[in-house]
């Protein structure tokens, strides 16, 4: 059984990744303003996960017809974005002969809402300093992971998707986070051993690397003079929505960050180079890739997780 989450994370190279001077993963930049034709992505239905009554729904490029062990990549949204944000990686990953699926968390699409007693822990764990709160909100992020690594487990069980081959360096599986979703997933790997013993077995057999892109803080609460639209009480309701997808998907100019000072974090205004990827994405894209409306609910999710990664 695979207890060592390191052990998901063996050959970066083999990706056309580096490890950086500072254990971060560092790809080579590419143009971010490509424009792809489209992809007849498959909406399949969705896969249980656990014994719980709980489903996540995903979107899927299906397996590329010239490569026979070929890598899957499972990626999972960040706040206030589903599954289709990933629809220009999926078209890309397609042609260069990947298979991306992209799921929806829980509460998204047509993934299984939250109950009324999950999304009071989560609403209380909020900020919580009470031990008892703190665990819940602790076992709470750590079921948000296994949710994640029990849908991968499924998902290659009924795809026979191919194992990882240390001698060709093909197939397996490799798991990204993208912002808020970068925390689920390290508690998917943080969790791997409390899995049952076929699952992570499973797993291991698969999973041949892991990446967080574009995390938001992880292991500590925001800075005091953190800004979000969604905390803006001048932003009318109905336009929060908009103003987040703009704002989150910007680029930044900041200060020298060598000098380890959050104050010359820029964190408001987006530059205006490079070109926001949002402003490539036509309404209907737009309307289809975000989550409409954010609730009080997903916005304690982003605060409540500062507390627990000492579980992690």
């Amino acid at each position: 059984m695979i207890t060592d989450p390191s052990a998901w994370i063996p050959r970066l190279g083999s990706l056309g990744l580096e490890e950086g001077k500072y254990k971060y993963v560092k790809a080579q930049r590419r143009d971010r303003c490509l424009h792809f034709p489209s992809c007849p992505l498959k909406i399949s239905s969705s896969i249980p996960v656990g014994s719980s009554g709980v489903s996540l729904s995903y979107l899927d490029s299906g397996a590329p017809s010239k490569v026979g062990n070929y890598i899957t990549i499972f990626a999972v949204h960040g706040l206030g974005f589903n599954a289709h944000i990933f629809e220009k990686v999926q078209t890309a990953a397609s042609q260069a002969g990947l298979r991306f699926v992209s799921l929806n968390c829980r509460g998204y699409g047509t993934s299984t809402n939250f109950s009324s007693e999950e999304e009071n822990i989560i609403v209380q764990s909020a900020g919580a300093t009470d031990e008892q709160q703190l665990k819940l909100g602790a076992e709470a992020l750590k079921t948000r992971g296994h949710e994640i690594a029990l849908f991968i487990d499924a998902f290659i069980q009924k795809h026979d998707l191919p194992p990882f081959d240390p001698q060709t360096q093909a197939g397996g599986a490799v798991i990204l986070g993208w912002s808020l979703g970068s925390h689920f997933i390290l508690s998917a790997a943080a969790n791997a051993d409390s899995l049952p013993a076929g699952v992570s077995e499973r797993l291991g057999a698969h999973i041949r690397a892991m990446i967080i892109h574009d995390a938001p803080s992880i292991g500590h609460a925001p800075p005091p003079n953190s800004w979000v639209p969604f905390f803006n009480p001048t932003i009318p309701e109905e336009l929060q929505l908009p103003s987040f997808t703009q704002w989150v998907t910007g680029y930044f100019n900041h200060g020298d960050l060598s000098t380890r000072d959050p104050n010359v974090i820029s964190h408001i205004l987006p530059a205006t180079s490079p070109i926001l990827s949002i402003y490539n994405m036509t309404e209907k894209q737009i309307a289809r890739t975000a989550n409409n409306p954010i609730g009080a609910l997903e916005i304690a999710q982003m605060v409540f997780l500062a507390p627990h990664y000492e579980a992690l």
